[in-house]
């Protein structure tokens, strides 16, 4: 073999394990390869005296599962760019609220009483939704907006989906907490 071939042969040697030492690098510690982050709260009670908020366009929006309900908690602003693809895909879904035993409650984590309402009214949100102005609940249950929290009849939470959730996963949620 002539000199510029095993040049040549050497240099494609070196690239190719060069790809593999940066392909196994990347692999390592990668979210695709490791499991998702338990969130710490699931499993854990969610005081039903503490969860009473102010009515976006209503009454009071209180704990469902004060009354034996299971409940889906809906987090969301009119800031939240998601949010903005994601609930005109669940209002049709979720319709009143009221699926069977499970309720689902709306939070709405925007600072102004005007911008909540007007996200509720631009996205036919028919559900109870109550206004965190100061994303204290949303702080203490959720990483960021927007989330879906299940919450069990008993009022523990079951499970935490942080992002937007899909119509889809949001029926399998609830049929999982009947």
């Amino acid at each position: 073999m002539g000199r510029t071939a095993l040049f040549a042969v050497g240099a494609i040697l070196a690239t190719l394990l060069i790809l593999v030492g940066v392909l196994s690098l990347l692999g390592q510690g990668s979210a695709a390869n490791s499991p998702p982050p338990a969130n710490a709260l699931v499993g854990k009670p969610i005081n039903p005296s503490s969860f009473v908020l102010a009515g976006v366009d209503g009454p009071a929006v209180h704990s469902p599962w004060r009354d034996h309900h299971a409940t889906v908690l809906l987090f969301f602003a009119s800031w939240c760019g998601p949010c903005h693809a994601e609930m005109p895909r669940l209002a049709p879904v979720v319709r009143t609220g009221s699926l069977g035993r499970v309720r689902v409650i709306g939070i709405d984590g925007d600072s102004s009483p005007g911008s909540a309402a007007a996200f509720v009214a631009a996205n036919h949100i028919r559900f109870p939704v109550g206004q965190d102005p100061s994303v204290s609940l949303a702080s203490a249950l959720i990483p960021g907006f927007p989330a879906t929290v299940f919450v069990s009849s008993n009022g523990t939470v079951a499970a935490i989906i942080d992002g937007a959730i899909t119509p889809a996963r949001l029926l399998a949620g609830i049929s999982a907490l009947r």
